[in-house]
């Protein structure tokens, strides 16, 4: 047994075998993990932990067990060693910081998590809370920059002398060097290097001095090396030491400023460029669907993960329960089991995803794929699950049986089911202890109260958790309709009995048994990874309730049937557009409000991008979502004006499910109305906006499966987006801020109606 155990550590305890696959030493099986991003170590929420005067290693046990709840057994260690933790030539810094990495991984370790270990991360760790102090942290992060890190002899050393130190650091809590920590399965060497793709023998020769680091530690963890920051480097990957690839997917953008609106799974059809690299094994080190807060994103984006053959998907980043209220940490992202439980039950969906859906296997296009195995994704309900044998799961109601309810061993869900009907807005686990017998823990109701995606402040309350009694009906045939319910965590003790499967609840944990109370000394010591009596609620908020801001109110219902109905109106619409990104690097929209010298009204400023050597993107969109504004209505109202002579503006018309219907507009530099029939509007392509990040795929989208035929129309109920699209025309030079048109209002016209071109 011993010398099993020794094996293991120094063989390491996951493989690749010859097609390219990770697999288990011990048993030959896939691998397939699922989790999050976890900072607290470091940069943004080291310091969030901070702001809100909360015990930084408490929250770790706080978050490591909701991992654990979840059933997530994935970890990625993001470290900003380079910047906090290591001096200007790499020597390891023996702080706070490494001290709750080396807590962090002995929790996660309790808890059965496995964990890539990213301990290098070159952007700046002060970013972007505390950018004045960039000169007091002490490493060669910043030093060095990431423009240097991978051509610069010193950066480069340095780098080689930190991950031999870190690795060879043994950790106090477990008494085990990194290099050797079982539960640590994998090194990423550098988080998203500056690609020299063009200096292939560089660029080999760089990744294999930071793999050569590594092994000169005696570490035989699987090293893997980042793609995705420009994927022209996946040959020197190829021929290089490093073991498989990273890369990130963020499909619908970043950092918005506002919760996006509008159906996104067209957007998570596929990931075309991680099929082009080989027999590399593929880890996703971060995903999230940004700026949303929906119940059907995350397991689509696990099919597609599965489809593409990536073994590992690690969210960034998990909200910290302590500062989730806030959402303190990453302004675009937000995800917590006690803060936002509808996202937090479809990412618990899409980690059994990624367990249960087979590698390389292709689901088709959407709307076909919104059924894939066991599970299913819906857009119109909010929804996902799992209907298995075994689990039944739901991030949102349904109205879903499952096919052997006496099968069962896991429901957990987000609404209610024709097994459990619940009415509060917080998440609810039931796990089967034995015949008769199941343990029920309920948390807390998340209350929204301002858009979590703005700028987040410490005195700014998003999210409200909020404990109060709720009824919750349990139809399980081994329950019965009369069980009794019994308090396990802190609180009233009696004993409750359920009448016709129903009674109340209020958060906690609770045992559930058919034949009356249960003798604790009966129950287990834990559930999986989980305490039976563990139970981690959240804290409480400081800020009164009468300084939060007020819920954001609902949008304007569409106008009665016979008068116009407002499209676009620049003045107030304009904080909602998303655009073409021109680069990884420019996600902001090139645009401007000015007033009309007519009407003295708002105007959109719409340029082509053109620099001064004439390059131009080939489109460049302008889209809206303009859900709830649709009427019946016979055509398109535009008061516009071209920038110059002979200019084009194409008008879409975008339904949810990618369904596109097109018009050009001829526009010269006078002011005018024109009236586009909707007849006009041909079938063509959208485009999917925000755009993707990283990298330029998935832009254009065309009609969905079964859509576009000749007897195809727009169904006006169903149009999502309006889509103002620049594009650059055969035969004209455009000149910087020369090709474009000037906006001044979009309406639709409805039958009874006429407009006079001016």
């Amino acid at each position: 047994m011993i010398l099993g155990l020794v094996l293991l550590v120094l063989q390491g305890p996951v493989y690749v075998d010859g097609q390219g696959v990770m697999r288990w030493r011990t048993d030959q099986r896939e691998v397939a993990l699922y989790g999050a991003n976890y900072v607290i170590t470091t940069a943004s929420d080291y310091r969030a932990a901070g702001y809100v005067g909360a015990d930084r290693k408490k929250a770790i046990d706080d978050d490591m067990a909701h991992f654990a709840r979840m059933g997530w057994d994935g970890l990625r260690l993001t470290f900003w060693g380079d910047w906090e933790a290591a001096d200007s030539a790499g020597n390891l810094i023996a702080n706070d910081h490494l001290d709750l990495l080396d807590y962090l991984i002995a929790r996660a370790r309790e808890r059965g998590i496995y964990m890539l270990f990213s301990p290098i991360q070159l952007y700046s760790s002060n970013w972007p809370d505390a950018m004045e102090r960039d000169s007091t942290t002490p490493g060669f992060g910043r030093v060095f920059g990431k423009g240097r890190m991978g051509t610069d002899p010193a950066a480069i050393a340095a780098q080689v002398n930190y991950l031999k130190q870190i690795l060879n650091h043994v950790n106090p809590y477990t008494h085990v060097a990194l290099k050797n920590e079982p539960n640590i399965l994998f090194i990423e060497l550098v988080n998203e290097p500056w690609h020299h793709p063009e200096d292939l023998a560089g660029s080999i020769r760089y990744i294999n001095t930071l793999t050569d680091a590594v092994r000169s530690t005696g570490c035989t963890k699987l090293v893997f090396y980042n793609v995705s920051q420009d994927f022209r480097i996946g040959e020197a990957i190829r021929s290089s030491r490093a073991q498989g690839i990273t890369f990130g997917w963020y499909p619908t953008g970043l950092n918005s400023g506002h919760e996006l609106q509008g159906n996104y799974l067209p957007s998570v059809d596929t990931f075309p460029g991680m099929r082009d690299v080989g027999r590399l094994p593929r880890i996703v080190y971060e995903f999230d669907s940004p700026d949303l807060r929906t119940g059907y994103m995350y397991p689509a984006m696990a099919r597609t993960f599965r489809a593409v053959g990536a073994q590992v998907a690690l969210m960034f980043a998990y909200d910290m329960l302590a500062t989730a209220s806030r959402n303190l940490g990453w302004q675009t992202h937000y995800l917590s089991l006690v803060y936002t439980p509808r996202k937090a039950m479809s990412a618990i969906i899409a980690a059994e995803a990624m367990r249960r859906l087979p590698r390389m296997r292709n689901y088709g296009p959407y709307p076909t794929n919104t059924r894939f195995g066991d599970f299913h994704v819906s857009y119109e309900e909010n929804l996902s699950e799992l209907v298995a044998r075994d689990a039944f799961l739901y991030a949102g109601s349904t109205r879903a049986t499952p096919p052997d309810p006496s099968a069962l061993r896991h429901v957990a869900g987000y609404g209610s089911s024709p097994t459990v009907s619940y009415a509060g807005e917080g998440i609810y686990f039931l796990d089967k202890v034995r015949a008769g017998v199941w343990r029920l823990e309920v948390y807390p109701d998340a209350v929204p109260v301002s858009d979590p995606f703005e700028a987040p402040s410490v005195d700014k309350i998003v999210t409200r958790a909020v404990a109060r009694p709720w009824p919750m009906t349990i139809t399980l045939p081994d329950l019965g309709a009369t069980f009794t319910v019994q308090r396990v965590t802190a609180g009233n003790p009696q004993t409750d009995r359920a009448a016709a499967g129903r009674f109340t609840i209020t958060p906690g944990v609770y045992v559930l048994s058919a034949q009356g109370p249960a003798d604790r000394a009966t129950l287990p010591d834990s559930i999986g990874h989980i305490a039976f009596a563990e139970y981690h609620s959240p804290p409480l908020d400081a800020v009164a309730t009468a300084t939060t801001p007020p819920i954001p109110p609902p949008p304007p219902p569409p106008p009665p049937h016979g008068q116009p109905g407002r499209l676009f109106d620049p003045g107030t619409d304009f904080r909602l557009l998303a655009f073409t990104r021109i680069g990884d690097a420019g996600r902001r929209g090139l645009f401007r409000i000015d007033t009309s010298r007519v009407t003295g009204r708002p105007v959109f400023h719409f340029a082509l991008p053109v620099t001064e050597s004439g390059w131009s993107p080939a489109d460049y969109t302008a889209s809206l979502v303009v859900t709830g504004r649709i009427t019946a209505a016979e055509s398109l109202h535009i008061r516009l004006r071209g920038l110059g002579s002979r200019q084009t503006l194409y008008v879409t018309l975008m339904e949810d499910d990618g369904t596109s219907w097109s018009a050009a507009i001829p526009v010269d530099s006078t002011w005018s109305e024109r009236s586009l029939p909707l007849s006009a509007f041909t079938v063509g392509r959208g485009v999917l906006l925000p755009q993707g990040f990283p990298g330029q795929w998935s832009y254009w989208v065309g009609p969905a499966a079964g859509r576009g035929g000749s007897a195809d129309r727009p169904r006006l109920d169903r149009i999502e987006r309006l889509q103002l699209s620049l594009r650059r025309e055969e035969g004209t030079a455009p000149t910087p801020g020369g090709y474009g048109v000037e906006v001044e209002s979009i309406v639709l016209i409805p039958k009874a109606n006429t407009v006079r071109e001016r």
